[in-house]
């Protein structure tokens, strides 16, 4: 398929397409038409959309906030999700988890069709189902750091709570893996004077 007669269409003209081919500078080299659209790329100029005949730039600028709304919510919503099975674990964590496994395994399409079925058909339903599908690999992440932490917490009070109740009465505090001894010597300590 020629791209230059699909722009022109079923009825272009011989002169039509050879205008486009120019425009398009279609008739030169590859490796100086990959030259020209990276000096183009360089100075920010992202070429014309075919379809609109707008500047890509301008295209891309148009759909940037809908983009942001949609990272912005599945962030969220995996954030959420996550932080909140990491957090309290047990069978809360365990059924959001394995929410997240379904969304995980449901397909887009389907989820899709079910959305524009229920709502009328819009880009907002597209967005709403991007969204929806994407936030699962955030859930993931955050809970396994959320857990991570957790299980960290727990291990340092439980040897913070070992290492005060090996002491007994010694007066050693313990910070983790280091112990500061308040009254007596340690007692792996060398007697001087033998």
């Amino acid at each position: 398929n020629d791209p230059v007669a699909l722009l022109a269409g079923p009825t272009g003209t011989p002169q039509e397409i050879a205008q486009i081919t120019e425009r398009l500078k279609l008739d030169q080299p590859i490796w100086r038409q990959f030259w020209e659209f990276m000096v183009q790329v360089a100075s920010g100029d992202l070429g014309r959309s075919w379809l609109s005949d707008r500047p890509v730039l301008d295209e891309l600028l148009d759909r940037l906030p809908a983009t942001l709304e949609i990272v912005l919510l599945g962030a969220l919503i995996g954030t959420l999700v996550g932080v909140t099975a990491g957090y309290f674990r047990g069978w809360v964590g365990g059924m959001l988890m394995r929410f997240t496994d379904l969304m995980m395994a449901f397909p887009a399409l389907l989820l899709a069709i079910c959305l524009a079925a229920v709502f009328q058909p819009s880009l907002w339903i597209v967005a709403m189902v991007i969204a929806l599908v994407n936030w699962v690999q955030t859930a993931r992440v955050m809970f396994t750091q959320t857990s991570s932490l957790a299980e960290r917490r727990a291990s340092l009070a439980a040897a913070s709570t070992m290492s005060a109740s090996s002491s007994g009465s010694s007066g050693s505090i313990a910070f983790g893996s280091i112990r500061i001894s308040t009254s007596s010597p340690p007692p792996f300590a060398l007697n001087r004077s033998n």
